[in-house]
Protein backbone atom coordinates (compact mmCIF):
# COMPACT_ATOMS: atom_id res chain seq x y z
CA UNK A 1 0.00 0.00 0.00
CA UNK A 2 1.56 3.61 -0.91
CA UNK A 3 1.13 5.67 2.18
CA UNK A 4 -0.40 8.70 1.09
CA UNK A 5 0.49 11.87 2.83
CA UNK A 6 -2.03 14.76 5.49
CA UNK A 7 -2.28 17.67 4.05
CA UNK A 8 -2.38 20.30 6.37
CA UNK A 9 -3.50 24.12 5.25
CA UNK A 10 -2.88 27.15 6.82
CA UNK A 11 -2.28 31.21 6.36
CA UNK A 12 0.32 33.21 8.71
CA UNK A 13 2.39 30.96 11.50
CA UNK A 14 0.27 31.63 14.16
CA UNK A 15 -0.31 27.72 13.82
CA UNK A 16 3.03 26.43 12.98
CA UNK A 17 3.64 24.75 16.40
CA UNK A 18 0.93 22.13 15.52
CA UNK A 19 3.38 20.61 13.29
CA UNK A 20 5.51 19.52 16.42
CA UNK A 21 2.65 17.72 18.16
CA UNK A 22 1.43 15.79 15.17
CA UNK A 23 4.42 14.74 13.77
CA UNK A 24 5.66 13.19 17.12
CA UNK A 25 1.70 11.87 17.75
CA UNK A 26 1.67 10.05 14.38
CA UNK A 27 5.10 8.71 13.86
CA UNK A 28 4.29 7.00 10.51
CA UNK A 29 2.63 9.80 8.94
CA UNK A 30 3.94 11.90 5.61
CA UNK A 31 2.61 15.51 6.30
CA UNK A 32 2.27 18.16 4.02
CA UNK A 33 2.16 21.85 5.41
CA UNK A 34 1.31 24.65 3.11
CA UNK A 35 1.18 28.20 3.79
CA UNK A 36 0.02 31.50 2.50
CA UNK A 37 2.72 33.67 3.80
CA UNK A 38 3.02 36.12 1.02
CA UNK A 39 -0.21 37.78 2.00
CA UNK A 40 -1.23 36.53 5.55
CA UNK A 41 -3.72 38.64 6.69
CA UNK A 42 -5.30 38.23 3.56
CA UNK A 43 -5.66 42.29 3.98
CA UNK A 44 -7.19 44.26 1.11
CA UNK A 45 -7.93 41.57 -0.37
CA UNK A 46 -12.04 40.57 -1.92
CA UNK A 47 -13.22 37.08 -0.54
CA UNK A 48 -13.32 36.00 -4.44
CA UNK A 49 -9.33 36.80 -4.39
CA UNK A 50 -9.06 34.74 -0.81
CA UNK A 51 -10.85 31.74 -1.99
CA UNK A 52 -8.67 32.01 -5.13
CA UNK A 53 -5.67 31.87 -2.87
CA UNK A 54 -6.77 29.59 -0.72
CA UNK A 55 -8.43 27.17 -3.97
CA UNK A 56 -4.30 27.22 -4.88
CA UNK A 57 -3.19 25.87 -2.05
CA UNK A 58 -5.48 22.94 -1.82
CA UNK A 59 -5.27 22.26 -5.25
CA UNK A 60 -1.53 21.72 -4.59
CA UNK A 61 -2.42 19.04 -1.99
CA UNK A 62 -4.56 17.65 -3.99
CA UNK A 63 -2.06 17.02 -6.61
CA UNK A 64 0.12 15.69 -4.40
CA UNK A 65 -3.01 13.07 -3.71
CA UNK A 66 -3.12 13.80 0.03
CA UNK A 67 -6.17 11.16 2.10
CA UNK A 68 -6.91 14.10 4.69
CA UNK A 69 -6.95 18.33 4.89
CA UNK A 70 -6.98 19.57 8.24
CA UNK A 71 -7.44 23.73 8.12
CA UNK A 72 -5.76 25.68 10.75
CA UNK A 73 -6.44 29.06 9.76
CA UNK A 74 -9.32 30.68 11.85
CA UNK A 75 -9.22 33.21 8.58
CA UNK A 76 -9.56 30.62 5.71
CA UNK A 77 -12.74 28.90 7.47
CA UNK A 78 -14.39 31.97 7.96
CA UNK A 79 -13.93 32.82 4.15
CA UNK A 80 -13.94 29.29 2.44
CA UNK A 81 -15.97 27.19 4.37
CA UNK A 82 -18.31 26.20 1.79
CA UNK A 83 -15.98 25.85 -0.63
CA UNK A 84 -14.62 22.99 2.01
CA UNK A 85 -17.77 21.42 1.71
CA UNK A 86 -17.28 20.56 -1.85
CA UNK A 87 -14.02 18.47 -1.76
CA UNK A 88 -14.57 14.85 -2.22
CA UNK A 89 -11.52 14.00 0.72
CA UNK A 90 -12.28 14.77 4.21
CA UNK A 91 -11.87 18.09 5.48
CA UNK A 92 -11.02 18.82 9.63
CA UNK A 93 -11.13 22.86 10.55
CA UNK A 94 -10.00 24.34 13.47
CA UNK A 95 -13.10 26.23 14.35
CA UNK A 96 -15.58 23.45 13.96
CA UNK A 97 -13.20 21.10 15.86
CA UNK A 98 -13.28 23.61 19.12
CA UNK A 99 -16.60 24.52 19.08
CA UNK A 100 -17.23 20.78 19.02
CA UNK A 101 -15.19 20.09 21.83
CA UNK A 102 -15.74 23.27 24.45
CA UNK A 103 -20.29 22.38 23.53
CA UNK A 104 -19.67 18.77 24.09
CA UNK A 105 -17.45 18.67 27.36
CA UNK A 106 -18.20 22.18 28.99
CA UNK A 107 -21.64 23.46 28.17
CA UNK A 108 -23.09 26.73 30.43
CA UNK A 109 -19.10 28.06 32.04
CA UNK A 110 -17.40 30.47 32.54
CA UNK A 111 -15.17 31.18 29.46
CA UNK A 112 -12.36 32.98 28.38
CA UNK A 113 -11.64 33.13 24.96
CA UNK A 114 -8.67 33.98 23.34
CA UNK A 115 -7.90 35.26 19.36
CA UNK A 116 -6.84 38.29 17.00
CA UNK A 117 -9.24 40.99 16.55
CA UNK A 118 -9.67 39.99 13.09
CA UNK A 119 -11.38 36.85 14.66
CA UNK A 120 -13.42 38.35 17.37
CA UNK A 121 -14.95 40.42 15.40
CA UNK A 122 -16.09 37.62 12.53
CA UNK A 123 -17.78 36.39 15.39
CA UNK A 124 -16.63 32.99 14.44
CA UNK A 125 -17.08 31.26 17.32
CA UNK A 126 -18.98 33.36 19.84
CA UNK A 127 -22.55 32.70 18.14
CA UNK A 128 -21.85 28.69 18.91
CA UNK A 129 -20.49 28.67 22.20
CA UNK A 130 -23.01 27.28 24.69
CA UNK A 131 -22.22 29.80 27.48
CA UNK A 132 -22.84 31.17 31.33
CA UNK A 133 -20.07 34.19 30.69
CA UNK A 134 -18.12 34.53 27.78
CA UNK A 135 -14.96 37.10 27.93
CA UNK A 136 -12.99 38.13 24.80
CA UNK A 137 -9.59 38.32 25.19
CA UNK A 138 -7.46 39.87 21.75
CA UNK A 139 -4.30 38.54 21.14
CA UNK A 140 -2.08 40.06 18.28
CA UNK A 141 0.49 41.87 20.38
CA UNK A 142 0.93 38.68 21.93
CA UNK A 143 0.49 36.55 18.87
CA UNK A 144 3.49 38.88 17.36
CA UNK A 145 5.65 37.89 20.65
CA UNK A 146 5.30 34.34 19.98
CA UNK A 147 6.65 34.62 16.27
CA UNK A 148 10.24 35.64 17.44
CA UNK A 149 10.31 34.98 21.28
CA UNK A 150 10.82 32.19 23.77
CA UNK A 151 8.02 31.80 25.96
CA UNK A 152 8.75 31.13 30.14
CA UNK A 153 10.28 34.21 30.08
CA UNK A 154 9.56 37.62 32.19
CA UNK A 155 8.40 38.93 29.13
CA UNK A 156 6.44 36.48 28.32
CA UNK A 157 4.74 36.56 31.88
CA UNK A 158 4.03 39.89 31.51
CA UNK A 159 2.36 39.58 28.14
CA UNK A 160 0.34 37.10 29.50
CA UNK A 161 -0.64 38.76 32.42
CA UNK A 162 -1.71 41.58 30.28
CA UNK A 163 -3.94 39.61 27.81
CA UNK A 164 -5.95 38.25 30.83
CA UNK A 165 -5.83 41.54 33.20
CA UNK A 166 -10.15 41.65 32.30
CA UNK A 167 -10.48 38.51 33.91
CA UNK A 168 -8.04 38.18 36.73
CA UNK A 169 -10.77 38.45 38.93
CA UNK A 170 -13.45 36.59 37.03
CA UNK A 171 -14.31 33.32 38.10
CA UNK A 172 -13.46 31.57 34.71
CA UNK A 173 -13.79 28.12 34.60
CA UNK A 174 -11.99 27.87 31.01
CA UNK A 175 -9.56 29.09 28.47
CA UNK A 176 -10.57 28.87 24.96
CA UNK A 177 -7.42 29.81 22.80
CA UNK A 178 -8.14 29.80 18.94
CA UNK A 179 -4.53 29.21 17.80
CA UNK A 180 -1.90 27.05 18.33
CA UNK A 181 0.68 29.01 19.51
CA UNK A 182 -0.97 29.94 22.18
CA UNK A 183 -0.58 26.83 23.86
CA UNK A 184 2.91 27.69 24.21
CA UNK A 185 1.88 30.04 26.79
CA UNK A 186 0.55 27.35 29.41
CA UNK A 187 2.42 27.67 32.28
CA UNK A 188 2.22 31.61 31.78
CA UNK A 189 -1.79 31.54 32.17
CA UNK A 190 -1.33 28.64 35.11
CA UNK A 191 0.25 30.93 36.74
CA UNK A 192 -2.11 33.67 36.76
CA UNK A 193 -5.36 31.77 36.06
CA UNK A 194 -4.45 28.56 38.20
CA UNK A 195 -8.19 26.77 38.57
CA UNK A 196 -9.15 27.83 34.73
CA UNK A 197 -8.23 24.86 32.48
CA UNK A 198 -7.21 25.85 29.10
CA UNK A 199 -8.23 23.44 26.36
CA UNK A 200 -5.96 21.49 24.48
CA UNK A 201 -5.87 22.30 20.93
CA UNK A 202 -3.22 19.60 20.17
CA UNK A 203 -5.46 16.74 21.36
CA UNK A 204 -8.67 18.02 19.84
CA UNK A 205 -6.87 17.73 16.68
CA UNK A 206 -5.12 14.53 17.11
CA UNK A 207 -8.63 13.05 17.60
CA UNK A 208 -10.18 14.41 15.13
CA UNK A 209 -7.69 13.25 12.41
CA UNK A 210 -7.47 9.62 14.24
CA UNK A 211 -11.52 9.17 13.78
CA UNK A 212 -11.11 10.75 9.91
CA UNK A 213 -8.11 8.17 9.26
CA UNK A 214 -10.37 5.46 10.54
CA UNK A 215 -12.38 5.88 7.85
CA UNK A 216 -10.39 6.17 5.48
CA UNK A 217 -7.51 3.64 5.55
CA UNK A 218 -5.51 1.58 8.81
CA UNK A 219 -2.79 4.01 10.58
CA UNK A 220 0.78 3.76 9.45
CA UNK A 221 2.12 1.66 11.18
CA UNK A 222 5.25 1.15 9.41
CA UNK A 223 8.27 3.66 7.93
CA UNK A 224 9.16 6.90 9.08
CA UNK A 225 6.69 10.00 8.67
CA UNK A 226 8.17 13.33 7.70
CA UNK A 227 6.77 16.67 6.99
CA UNK A 228 7.43 19.23 4.18
CA UNK A 229 6.41 22.51 4.51
CA UNK A 230 5.58 24.56 1.45
CA UNK A 231 5.93 28.74 1.62
CA UNK A 232 5.48 31.07 -1.69
CA UNK A 233 7.51 33.38 -0.35
CA UNK A 234 11.78 33.33 -0.53
CA UNK A 235 13.05 31.01 2.12
CA UNK A 236 15.59 33.63 3.06
CA UNK A 237 12.74 35.77 4.43
CA UNK A 238 11.47 32.67 6.76
CA UNK A 239 12.63 31.89 10.07
CA UNK A 240 10.94 28.68 11.93
CA UNK A 241 13.59 27.98 14.61
CA UNK A 242 11.65 29.53 17.42
CA UNK A 243 8.49 27.66 16.80
CA UNK A 244 9.61 24.29 15.02
CA UNK A 245 11.65 21.69 17.09
CA UNK A 246 11.54 19.30 14.41
CA UNK A 247 12.70 18.15 10.92
CA UNK A 248 11.54 19.37 8.03
CA UNK A 249 11.81 19.70 4.38
CA UNK A 250 11.13 23.41 2.43
CA UNK A 251 10.12 23.97 -0.53
CA UNK A 252 8.78 27.00 -1.96
CA UNK A 253 6.66 27.98 -4.95
CA UNK A 254 8.39 32.13 -4.98
CA UNK A 255 9.31 32.92 -7.97
CA UNK A 256 11.45 36.04 -8.72
CA UNK A 257 10.31 38.10 -11.19
CA UNK A 258 13.37 39.30 -13.50
CA UNK A 259 13.99 42.81 -14.04
CA UNK A 260 12.85 43.73 -17.86
CA UNK A 261 15.67 44.78 -20.04
CA UNK A 262 15.07 48.40 -20.75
Amino acid sequence: MIKTPIGILDMGIDNLSILNYLSQVFKNEHFIYINDLENPDYEALTEDNIEVRVRKNVEELLARNVKLIVVVSNTIVEYCREYFDKIDIPVINIVDSIIDYVNENYEHKNMAFIATLNIINANLYQKFFKYNHLYNLVSDDIEKFLHNHKVKTSESFDLTRDLLRSVLKKDINIIIPSSFNMMLLKTEMAEYLPTAILINLFNIIEDKIKAALLTIENFCKKGRGSVEIIININKKDVDFSNLLTIKYQLTTTFTKTKKKDK
